[in-house]
């Protein structure tokens, strides 16, 4: 089940019935920042100046 298609009143039903999301959610933005990170680094990398 794909939470981003879930329209909003189904979101708040879900937050009801599921006290994993906030963790999961959590950790979704934990991954994203990690892979921003690692683009910023390469990113970085290709850059000759800073």
């Amino acid at each position: 089940m794909n939470i981003a298609s879930l329209k909003q009143q189904d979101y708040t039903l879900m937050k009801i019935f599921d006290p994993n999301l906030k963790k999961r959610k959590q950790e979704r933005k934990e991954n994203m920042k990690k892979k921003f990170q690692k683009y910023r680094m390469k990113r970085k990398g290709q850059r000759s100046t800073t």
